[in-house]
């Protein structure tokens, strides 16, 4: 059995509810709630294998995650996590110093320098 039918015949019906929703309402209905254990992250063990850098962005999420930052305003401080630039063009220039001689470069330069974004339409 394919995981959209399992998916199907063990989720309760809920009027235009995300998955998430679907999934709590199945949660609070299931006998096995009782043997559900949360987890939480404490350590990001792929990050830490890579530079202080990494690291040091690492502890800064997981504190914005278990809400150890103070708030001001409801906004946190997160002052010294990233460089803020002003076009794209400085952007290209930071992650890709020496983009002119971009075909000698190996794989590992182009994975140190991955630009993240939540949706494809920020990159846009």
């Amino acid at each position: 059995m394919n995981h959209s039918v399992l998916r199907k015949l063990l989720s309760p019906v809920v009027t235009r509810g995300t998955r998430a929703d679907e999934i709590n309402a199945s949660l609070k209905r299931s006998n096995l709630l009782p043997y559900v254990n949360k987890l939480e992250l404490k350590n990001n063990m792929r990050v830490s294998l890579y530079s202080r850098e990494n690291n040091i962005y690492s502890k800064m999420l997981l504190k914005v995650g278990n809400g150890e930052l103070t708030e001001s305003d409801g906004m946190i401080n997160l002052e010294n996590l990233c460089v803020l630039i002003d076009n794209i063009q400085e952007l290209v220039n930071n992650v890709y110093p020496d983009i002119d001689n971009i075909s000698c470069k190996t794989i590992s330069w182009f994975k140190e320098r991955a630009i993240l974004s939540p949706t494809n339409e920020q990159v846009d």
